[in-house]
């Protein structure tokens, strides 16, 4: 994006989305990663990851079974 971005506001760039668009999906992964990453200090904290393994291991499934039904 470091190298790319001038493309991208200038509007030279074929993404189909516009400045404010781009922006408002930066803005928002941001604040979104953040909020993981809170999240996941909190877990942290408490010692406690049992939650967070039973997680990855329900979002294991779901991509094994989603890959497996569109092939």
């Amino acid at each position: 994006m470091l190298l790319e971005g001038r493309h991208v506001l200038d509007g030279s760039a074929p993404i189909g989305l516009s400045t404010g668009e781009l922006l408002l999906g930066v803005l928002l992964a941001g604040l979104s990663g953040l909020l993981a990453w809170r999240g996941l200090l909190l877990v942290l904290r408490r010692g406690s990851l049992a939650w967070f393994g039973a997680y990855c291991a329900v979002a294991g499934v779901v991509a094994l079974l989603l890959a497996s039904t569109s092939s």
